[in-house]
């Protein structure tokens, strides 16, 4: 009889291609430095991985359900079709500021939805704090 060999080990992809395309979505998501969100139709936080959550200091799980007129700065009166229209309108690098859970602004650059399509169930955006460069 030949060598037992561990079923993973087989599975396991050899090259970087083959890993991104058994690397389930979540598992990436959660792994990147830099804060994403995913956003309901409702305008309602559906995701919000490692980063973002410490970004706005919130404790994990805490922003999911939150209504995006709460978090984005100066639209506590907004509804959420102008919620969704302001950040699907975004374009790369575009500013948009957001309240801490602490009550402080945080200066963000936003990327253009990374989801867009008639399709997709929710928005998606990559966020990067400028907070500290808009200081200077």
């Amino acid at each position: 009889m030949g060598h037992v060999h561990d079923r993973r080990q087989l599975d396991q992809p050899t090259d970087l291609e083959g890993l991104l395309d058994h690397l389930p979505a979540r598992v990436l998501l959660d792994r990147m430095p830099g804060a994403v969100m995913g956003i309901a139709p409702d305008a309602v936080v559906a995701y919000a991985n490692p980063a973002l959550v410490s970004l706005f200091g919130y404790a994990d799980g805490a922003m999911i359900g939150l209504d995006l007129s709460a978090l984005l700065a100066g639209h506590a009166e907004a509804t959420p079709a102008d919620c969704m229209r302001l950040l699907e309108a975004a374009k790369d690098g575009d500013v948009v500021d957001w309240h801490h859970v602490e009550g402080y602004s945080v200066h963000t650059a936003v990327s253009a939805p990374l989801l867009l399509r008639a399709t997709d169930p929710f928005l998606m955006l990559y966020i990067t704090d400028v907070t500290e460069l808009r200081w200077r």
